[in-house]
């Protein structure tokens, strides 16, 4: 079944808009549970001899540096080799490409239960996830738990289905922005929203979590739900871990439902092509793709593994004007911003908050770091609305609002 690689890109507007800025005014700085580069490498050196790289990861990664976090998940381990020829060979006679959203959709239809994972510094699989859910809506689901809408001590919102967007206590990972967004769109979509994480840690955390979602889901009889997870708690049957088996595999267990699990952290991208999947590396992608067989059934990986149903290959990421091409939806202006106006000689952070929303407690809907010694002219934000609070805040508490607002085509 050989396959020519045509693929197009997403056909996106990129005219620039200028944003117009009123006249800056100082506030008092936000409660901001972001990290700023200079935390961040503090906390680094805090533990020579373990830095927690996957936890700074993350956090260069809520803040929009995807090479830093890249550098702390990835680059301390040796590049990877493409497969062979003949491996590639095989895989191109038996798969075929699809687009991931289509798929994804179809199956869904005869579903009663789908679950998504993701990896926890990658926006990207916010914004593959959030593009699902208007469809999803549709075919009759109505309920979104998202593990990290956690319980965490700091981190709770018992108000978050009627506010309507998220805040800085909604939960840890959530104050990225490409997760929160996630959530205001499920929440303007018209979907339900709880949290199921589950206390303690290894087999005991996998059962609470399901148990959790079983009695949320008993509340809505035969209605369709969304789970949105991290990594392996996605995944269905067996481990050969302490945990036996993953939420995903209890809920089946409980429920009796057999959950439609999709993976997108396998055949994920990389900001350095050499670390790739060895299978990763002999593909050319413009979108998110599943590679589908004679039966119309993913490709599940060198060994077969039926711990998922569906492998979503994600394409590299490209960049536009230094922002990623697949943070902007269709309804989205790429946006302008004069960094003259902004006086600050030490490195801050610039963020857009919508007009409708408490900017004190809201999560911004896009922001970006700024070093003024890198970048004192224009930086470009990613924006659904026509109007926002626009605010910029340093490491050491200096804050500016500005009134954005642009012409939308």
């Amino acid at each position: 079944m050989r396959f020519l690689w045509i693929f197009l890109l997403p056909l996106l507007s990129f005219s620039q808009k200028n944003g117009e800025l009123t006249e800056a005014v100082h506030i008092n700085p936000l409660a901001l549970k972001y990290k700023f580069p200079i935390e961040i490498d503090s906390i680094l050196e805090e533990s020579p001899n373990s830095p927690p790289y996957q936890y700074a990861g993350t956090l260069f990664s809520m803040i929009g540096l995807e090479q830093e976090a890249f550098d702390n998940f990835y680059s301390r381990y040796n590049p990877r080799k493409p497969i062979d020829d003949t491996s590639f060979t095989i895989f191109e006679d038996l798969y075929s490409p699809i687009n991931a959203r289509n798929y994804i959709l179809e199956r869904a239809k005869k579903e009663q239960i789908v679950i998504i994972n993701e990896a926890h510094h990658k926006g990207k699989h916010r914004v593959f996830s959030k593009s699902i859910l208007k469809e999803l809506y549709e075919l009759g689901y109505r309920h979104l738990g998202i593990e990290a809408l956690s319980l965490y001590p700091g981190y709770t919102d018992t108000l978050l289905n009627e506010r309507k967007y998220p805040t800085i206590n909604s939960g840890f990972y959530i104050i990225e922005s490409n997760f929160g967004n996630m959530v205001r769109e499920a929440l303007k979509i018209g979907y339900k929203l709880f949290p199921y994480e589950g206390e303690g840690n290894g087999k005991e955390r996998e059962i609470n979590q399901a148990e959790n979602i079983k009695s949320y889901l008993e509340k809505y009889p035969n209605e369709k739900a969304i789970i949105h997870c991290g990594y392996e708690h996605a995944k269905e049957g067996k481990l050969n871990t302490s945990w036996e088996k993953a939420m995903a595999g209890r809920l089946l267990e409980l429920t009796g439902i057999n959950p439609l699990t999709i993976n997108q952290t396998t055949f994920d991208n990389r900001w350095d092509s050499s670390y790739l999947n060895p299978l990763m590396q002999r593909l050319d992608l413009s979108e998110p793709t599943v590679f589908i067989d004679s039966d119309s059934l993913s490709y599940l990986g060198e060994v077969d593994n039926k711990g998922f149903d569906i492998y979503v290959f994600h394409e590299q990421t490209k960049l536009f004007l230094n922002r990623p091409l697949w943070r902007k939806a269709l309804e989205d202006e790429l946006v302008k911003i004069e960094l003259a106006n902004i006086s600050f000689s030490e490195p801050y952070l610039l963020m857009a908050f919508k007009k409708t929303e408490d900017y004190t407690i809201a999560l911004p809907e896009d922001l970006i770091y700024i070093d003024p010694i890198a970048n004192s002219s224009s930086a470009y934000l990613i924006l659904e609305d026509n109007e926002y609070n626009l605010i910029a805040q340093t490491h050491n508490g200096q804050a500016i609002l500005f009134s954005l607002s642009f012409s939308k085509n």
